[in-house]
């Protein structure tokens, strides 16, 4: 998703990408820690206060529970950066977002 926000120091702007990647490797690997998938994910926010984009990645193999992407609806989580909801097409959505820069928890 990517936005908008009103804040302390103005306007905000924010990115929030996940993507879900199926590797092929470890297809007949019968232990869940085989990567036959990866959760991407990036998130910026522009901060007008210091005048820079802040962003920060993560990477993980899939892991029920911890780090894993719905069927269905939006549902994707990265350990502790997760984007939920969209029960209809129009939201609402909520994400929270923490590393060492810079965190959001937004409902859009």
């Amino acid at each position: 998703g990517e936005g908008g926000a009103e804040g302390r120091a103005g306007g905000y702007g924010f990115q929030l990408t996940f993507f879900r990647v199926r590797t092929r490797i470890g297809e007949d690997n019968p232990s869940r820690f085989a990567p036959r998938q990866l959760i991407l994910a990036h998130a910026a926010i522009a901060d007008p206060s210091i005048g820079r984009l802040r962003h920060a990645e993560r990477s993980a193999r899939a892991y029920p529970g911890l780090v894993e992407a719905g069927e269905g609806r939006t549902s994707v989580r990265g350990e502790d950066w997760f984007l939920e909801g969209g029960d209809t097409v129009l939201g609402p959505y909520r994400t929270n977002i923490e590393t060492d820069e810079f965190g959001f928890e937004l409902v859009f």
